[in-house]
């Protein structure tokens, strides 16, 4: 079965401003930040309910080199992304 991946503006945000931190600190690890997300994307979108529901109808997977969270929710033959969430930050701000 296909998915569709739909990235809300809210977590392309978040992805971008932690590109620009970790380019700031140093140059590449903003790229392999992307890198990291995409090829966890890539995952979700080959095994979408691989990982479990936590909270109502939300997902979510951690990523393995940056201190990350994707949220995401399955819909029928669409995957949405909600946030890419720094687990630094309040947890009761990650889901929409």
């Amino acid at each position: 079965m296909s998915y569709r991946l739909i990235v809300k503006d809210t977590a392309s945000d978040e992805i971008e401003e932690a590109y620009r931190y970790y380019e700031e600190q140093s140059s590449g690890l903003g790229d392999r930040f992307v890198e990291e997300v995409e090829d966890k994307l890539n995952y979700v979108l080959k095994y979408p309910l691989h990982f479990q529901v936590t909270i109502d109808k939300f997902r979510q997977t951690l990523l393995r080199r940056f201190p990350f969270i994707i949220v995401y929710e399955v819909t029928d033959k669409v995957i949405t992304v909600y946030s890419v969430f720094h687990t630094s930050r309040d947890p009761e701000t990650k889901f929409p």
